[in-house]
């Protein structure tokens, strides 16, 4: 059978610029016959590549590999015909070469024959046909094809050795590795998992603010974990990784979605006829037993609802006791990772008595995530921008990599995108209120206008920029929330002056204190009440503001006492 290479060399470096290794079941595309790996656990046939937990070692094979079926076809060149018969020792050379790798011709491209003795000119420029296929070979981009399923056949079905994988590839990228992508095989359908949505939630996961890989211990530590940061900084995600981290399920509940009449039942489960209607159903602790249980928007629950969970929780421990409502029996012990997330700054949800302060202190650990914008301005962004669209480019390409016109290699290339020089740098300065949820919006617009190509213009991307500009009220990009860094005695203080402008008349005050999220007549008593040793003696001298105290102070006789903030 004629060899592929038996082509113009010239062309095969402008266009067979990618390699394969299928760890799926996809056939290999005519076009890409010299280029297609299988990944087995213990291949010998040819073109076949161990898996190994190294993915360098695995490309370091599949090189192997395509440089002897090079030599071996530039050995039946005419030109080197010729040196074989002119010169005794030359395919000695030839195989020396092929076991020491393309990467040693490449390093002695310039003196590449000089063991040979050959002294003819016209000889010597032959040795540019191994340069030029060395240098071919090792510049290669790779692309691992993966399963949209989980088929027991695939060498990543395992969980440790898929591990090992998403560890050896997350090297590679943040060392700035351009030179491979992920692209998957099928799509999927009914039950099982994605080897494919594995590996790049994973990936995703990996550059998460919560720094898992730096041995930080939150996976190790019992007690609650908080997550603090605005809408889009990937509080949830962060949650599934810390829950992948810890080889455990996750269970995920948007308190902002439970009403308050119902998150007792909601938490504590129910047994049938405990109340009109129920039925026995479990609750959010005994659905998480053994796993991770994140309770996302934390400020959206009542101070009663707070109270339940104060109840429940213990700073250095996941065990959590409870019992069904209807139920008699003593309680049950449930082991529960809590992550309870916020997406507005704790110190202001303290001040303010929207986050009661002895539920904080059963919290083990708060960990601060970052906006983009503030991602942005430090001194990794332009690393951390060019990995993150990668991803995203990985995502959302959904082409079939058998091309039925023989353009599979013109197919993958679109994974591989290239910015213009300033373009990153032109990202990175936009507004992004809606952080990495609004990112990847924009990325998956910029991947359907990119189409089939990989170059991304300043043109492109300013058009793009433009529009999502259009898209945002500038007010909403200008509004800021209140400085996380104001101190609570200047809170107070601007709470004082704001109500003694209008004279004492709270209704009349509230359009002001709605930056603090004072906006209603009974939030703002209740935040006077709570705080009111943080307040001047002048201030609560006022028969108003008197009254408001004296009266809730009194009608509070037998219900649950609030701890006020303190400075």
């Amino acid at each position: 059978m004629e060899s592929s290479f038996n082509v113009s060399l010239d062309d095969e470096i402008e266009i067979m610029s990618i390699r394969v290794l299928n760890f799926s079941e996809e056939k290999c595309p005519a076009d890409l016959t010299p280029y297609w790996h299988q990944v087995s656990q213990g291949g010998s046939r040819q073109q076949t590549v161990s898996f190994t937990p190294n993915i360098t070692d695995m490309i370091s094979q599949a090189v192997m590999s395509e440089w002897k079926q090079a030599l071996a076809s530039l050995v039946e060149h005419e030109n080197i015909k010729a040196l074989e018969k002119k010169y005794s020792v030359f395919m000695l050379w030839v195989e020396d070469i092929a076991d020491k790798g393309p990467g040693a011709v490449l390093q002695n491209e310039h003196n590449l024959f000089s063991d040979l003795a050959i002294t003819d000119p016209y000889d010597q420029v032959n040795d540019r046909l191994f340069v030029s296929q060395a240098r071919t070979i090792v510049t290669r981009k790779t692309v691992f094809l993966l399963p949209d399923s989980s088929p027991s056949s695939s060498v990543l079905h395992q969980e440790d050795d898929r591990h090992e994988f998403i560890s050896s590839l997350s090297a590679l990228l943040s060392a700035g590795n351009t030179s491979i992508a992920l692209a998957k095989y099928g799509n999927k359908t009914g039950g099982g998992g994605s080897i494919f949505n594995t590996v790049l939630a994973s990936l995703f996961a990996r550059n998460s603010q919560l720094r898992l890989e730096e041995n930080t211990g939150i996976h190790i530590k019992h007690g609650p974990l908080l997550i603090e940061g605005d809408t889009g900084t990937g509080k949830s995600e962060a949650a599934k990784h810390l829950a992948t981290k810890m080889g455990k399920p996750l269970v995920e509940i948007n308190l902002a979605a439970v009403s308050e009449t119902l998150l007792e039942t909601r938490m504590r489960g129910s047994t049938k006829g405990a109340f009109t209607g129920a039925t026995n159903k479990k609750g959010f602790f005994e659905e998480a037993d053994n796993g991770v249980l994140f309770l996302d928007e934390l400020q959206s629950a009542s101070l009663a609802s707070q109270t339940q969970l104060l109840d429940l929780l213990s700073a250095i421990s996941n065990d959590v006791w409870i019992s069904k409502v209807g139920e008699d029996a003593a309680k049950r012990k449930y082991d529960v990772k809590v992550v309870l997330a916020v997406n507005e700054p704790v110190s202001r949800l303290l001040v303010e008595g929207r986050l009661r302060r002895d539920l904080f202190h059963r919290i083990r650990d708060v960990v601060k995530f970052k906006s983009l914008n503030e991602l942005f301005a430090e001194d990794h962004a332009h690393a951390l921008l060019t990995l993150i669209l990668t991803l995203f480019r990985w995502k959302s390409f959904n082409q079939p990599v058998s091309a039925s016109d023989g353009k599979s290699i013109q197919v993958l290339s679109q994974l591989f995108t290239v910015y213009e020089e300033r373009v990153i740098e032109k990202i990175l300065c936009a507004p992004w209120p809606g952080n990495f949820r609004q990112l990847e919006r924009f990325a998956w617009d910029l991947f359907f206008v990119l189409g089939d190509r990989t170059r991304v213009t300043n043109e492109i991307i300013d058009r793009l920029l433009k529009e999502e500009a259009n898209r945002i009220p500038a007010s909403f990009i200008e509004a800021q929330p209140i400085n996380n860094e104001q101190t609570a005695p200047k809170i107070f203080s601007e709470v004082e002056n704001i109500i003694k402008k209008n004279h004492f008349n709270l209704k009349a005050s509230l359009p002001e204190l709605g930056v603090y999220r004072l906006r209603t007549y009974n939030a703002l008593k209740g935040f006077i009440r709570e705080n009111r040793v943080q307040f001047s003696e002048g201030f609560l001298a006022d028969s108003k503001i008197t009254k408001i105290i004296t009266s809730t102070i009194a009608g509070r006789k037998g219900s649950e006492n609030y701890e006020p903030i303190t400075s």
